[in-house]
């Protein structure tokens, strides 16, 4: 299940939807210290906080859509990494 959500992950961040992720970002070293079922929610929760905004894309939102692209792509990494 794991897999198929960091495959919708993937997808979402490729596709330049647009994102509000609310909180400050994390790096590989924090998501490395999740389980795998933790890296699984942060990843349903940056995908659903990435759909909430994917019709507009506003220019004061483009920072936090960097940001949360560069989110799904570490969750990305550690959830690999931990073969999960």
């Amino acid at each position: 299940m794991l897999r198929v959500i960091a495959g919708i992950v993937v997808g979402l961040a490729l596709s330049g939807c647009a994102t509000d992720t609310g909180r400050q970002a994390l790096g590989y070293g924090d998501y490395a210290g999740y389980t795998c079922e933790q890296l699984g929610q942060e990843a349903v929760r940056l995908m659903r906080a990435t759909t909430n905004r994917s019709e507009h894309l506003l220019v004061d939102d483009r920072a936090e859509r960097d940001t949360a692209m560069r989110q799904l792509a570490v969750v990305k990494r550690a959830s690999a990494d931990k073969s999960c």
